[in-house]
């Protein structure tokens, strides 16, 4: 669930968890597994992902993983041209959401002289 913008950290069955986990040399490692089933008395069921191992575990030694996939604007690159930095990509959508504001463009139309609808507004 999404409050305020932010998803739960609550442990719920069906969440995808980094855990700790024995192996089968005896020592303990952080593996990738789902919460299968929460107990009333803190601790979980992990059901791990490689090998679909199920193990209970406490509460503390599983950590939530968030699966929310970012979404990303699409940049056009002429031959040669660097990756731009994450700040030079705020700076350019800043600059292009300004201009639109200023000529009353819609927010995701292309801006004059693109050379696609998927231009780098």
């Amino acid at each position: 669930r999404v409050y305020g913008g932010r998803e739960s950290m609550v442990p719920q069955e069906m969440m995808l968890v980094h855990a700790w986990r024995p192996s089968p040399a005896g020592e303990w490692t952080l593996g990738r597994g789902v919460i299968h089933r929460v107990h009333d008395d803190d601790t979980l069921t992990v059901q791990f992902v490689p090998d679909q191992h199920r193990c209970r575990l406490p509460t503390s030694s599983v950590r939530p993983v968030s699966d929310v996939t970012p979404e990303y604007p699409v940049i056009r690159l002429a031959p040669g041209e660097r990756v731009p930095t994450q700040a030079e990509i705020d700076v350019r959508e800043h600059n292009a959401n300004v201009y639109r504001e200023q000529e009353g463009i819609a927010w995701d139309a292309p801006l004059p002289g693109a050379q696609d609808h998927e231009a780098l507004r």
